[in-house]
C-alpha cells in the first residue's frame, strides 16, 4: 500500500510490463505467411493481466498464441485488455516509425471513446494498447516495441491523495461479505470497472455508463468507483479513468476501489485498497492541454525497442521456407 503514493501524496502509478508468451511468436510467423504477408496494417487482437496478489506484484501485460482470436476467453481470474499489432516488412520501416505520432494516435482513440461514452460501456477501452513489431522470418528474430498509452494532466499538475490508501476491510467494514461477493463476480464476468455504493451492511454495483441515476443522495466519498488493478501501487490503468472521471462526469473528487486478490485464495481481496484522489475541485482543462506518453521502457529503464533471437529455439520444420523466403518477392501492388 505505501507505494501508492509518495511522502507528497502524488500518485505513483506502476507501468505495464511486456510478457510475450512463445507460442505468440510461432502465431505471428504463421499468420504472417499465410494472412498478413506484406501488408502493414494495424491487426486488431487482445492481451490480458492478472489482479496484483501481493506488495511485489508486477504490472504484466501478456500475450498468447490466443491473442489473434478476438472469441478466445482469458485465463481464469483474468481480464481483457484490447490492443493492436503493427508488423512491419523491414527493420527501416520498424525503425522510422513515427513514435509521438502513433502514440498520440493512441491517445485521440481513448479521448474519443471517453466523449462519445462508449469508454463507459467498455471500459477495458481505457487500457488499450499498441505492439509495433519487425519479424525477421529468416533468422526468427524479433525486434518489438509496446506502447501503453496514458494521458497526463497539463505538465504543472498530477492527481493527488490527501491520506494513505485504506484497507478494502475497513472502508468497507460493514458491508464486507457482499463486496467479497461483487468483486468475486467482478472477476468472473471480466468486469474491467464499475461503480459500487454502500446500502446498509450491503453494496449494489453498476456500470460505469449508469453513473447518472446510480448514485442519488449518498456522500460523495461513498461514491465508489472499481478498477481491476494489475500492480501493488497505482494500476497504470487508473490514470485513464481519472482523466474519464474529470472530463466527462465532472467529479471533483473520486474514491477508487483498487481491487486486489489473493492467487492461492481466490476470495481473499486483502490487498484491496480505497483512495480518495484529488481530481483538482472544479477545475477544467481543455482536451488539448493533456498531454501522453506510454512506451515501454527496458529493464535498464531506457525508452528503446526489444529484441528476441528464437532462432536456436523455433522448430524451422514448421514453416516452408521456400514460403518464407518467397514472401519478401511478393509484388507490393
Amino acid at each position: 500500500l505505501a507505494l501508492t503514493m509518495d511522502t507528497s501524496g502524488l500518485l505513483r502509478f506502476e507501468p505495464f510490463v511486456s510478457s510475450v508468451d512463445l507460442s505468440f511468436w510461432h502465431e505471428l510467423c504463421r499468420k504472417k505467411l499465410d494472412i498478413f504477408r506484406l501488408s502493414e496494417e494495424p491487426v486488431p487482437m487482445n492481451a490480458f493481466f492478472n489482479l496484483a496478489s501481493s506488495v511485489d506484484s508486477a504490472a504484466r501485460l501478456a500475450l498468447t498464441s490466443t491473442a489473434f482470436d478476438s472469441a478466445a476467453k482469458p485465463p481464469q481470474h483474468h481480464f481483457t485488455v484490447p490492443g493492436s499489432l503493427a508488423n512491419f516488412n523491414t527493420v527501416e520501416a520498424f525503425k522510422n516509425l513515427d513514435r509521438k505520432a502513433l502514440l498520440k494516435k493512441l491517445a485521440d482513440g481513448i479521448w474519443e471513446d471517453i466523449e462519445s461514452g462508449e469508454a463507459e460501456r467498455d471500459p477495458s477501452k481505457l487500457a488499450r494498447w499498441a505492439l509495433t513489431a519487425f519479424s525477421d522470418l529468416k533468422k526468427y528474430r524479433f525486434t518489438y516495441w509496446f506502447a501503453f498509452p496514458a494521458i497526463t494532466p497539463p505538465s504543472e499538475k498530477s492527481f493527488t491523495t490527501k491520506a494513505p490508501p485504506t484497507p478494502l476491510s475497513e472502508f468497507f467494514a460493514a458491508q464486507l461479505g457482499s463486496v467479497t461477493e461483487a468483486l468475486v463476480s467482478a472477476r468472473e464476468t471480466n468486469r474491467f470497472a464499475f461503480l459500487i455504493k454502500k446500502v446498509g451492511e450491503k453494496v449494489e454495483t453498476g456500470d460505469l455508463s449508469e453513473w447518472a441515476s446510480f448514485w442519488t443522495t449518498e456522500p460523495e466519498e461513498d461514491r465508489v468507483i472499481a478498477i481491476a488493478t494489475p500492480s501493488s501501487s497505482a494500476g497504470w490503468p487508473l490514470r485513464n479513468l481519472l482523466v474519464l472521471l474529470k472530463h466527462k462526469l465532472k467529479l471533483s473528487t473520486a474514491t477508487i476501489l483498487q481491487i486486489r486478490c489473493d492467487r492461492s485464495d481466490v476470495k481473499n481481496f486483502s490487498a484491496s485498497d480505497v483512495l480518495q484522489v484529488d481530481l483538482f475541485g472544479g477545475e477544467q482543462w481543455s482536451r488539448e492541454q493533456y498531454g501522453v506518453v506510454g512506451w515501454e521502457r527496458t529493464s535498464d529503464n531506457k525508452l528503446a525497442p526489444r529484441s528476441l533471437n528464437l532462432e536456436s529455439t523455433m522448430d524451422p520444420t514448421k514453416y516452408d521456407f521456400d514460403c518464407a523466403l518467397s514472401l519478401f518477392s511478393l509484388p507490393t501492388a
